[in-house]
């Protein structure tokens, strides 16, 4: 198999799982802004942090894998469009509600984004 067929079949599993692949899916959504991947499926307790990248505002912020990003400026988070939107319509900061995975606890983050 080469290397292109190994990137299509990878990316038609993430789509099957629901896992968003891309960095920068668009201008308007940037959640490479906050450097995380996340899982894109719909959930009634936010957006689930899957992978955070070296160096990036959410590692700086103390997002790590399993967290749950609950809120954006008070906006609830069900699904990645939602957290795309939400980013977007942010402007230049964003105050996270996050369930943190290692307490269960909730806390707050203000983040700027530019």
């Amino acid at each position: 198999m080469n290397v292109f067929a190994t990137a299509k079949l990878v990316a038609v599993l993430a789509v099957a799982v629901g896992v968003s692949l891309v960095a920068v899916p668009s201008a308007e959504a940037a959640p490479s802004v906050l450097g995380i991947r996340y899982l894109n499926a719909p959930s009634t307790d936010g957006v689930e942090v899957v992978a955070v990248f070296a160096g990036s505002l959410a590692e700086r912020h103390g997002l790590e894998v399993g967290d749950r990003i609950l809120s954006i400026n008070g906006r609830p988070l069900f699904d990645g469009a939602d957290f795309r939107r939400a980013l977007a319509e942010s402007g230049p900061v964003a105050r996270l509600r996050i369930r943190d995975v290692r307490t269960g606890g909730v806390v707050y983050r203000s983040v700027r984004l530019f």
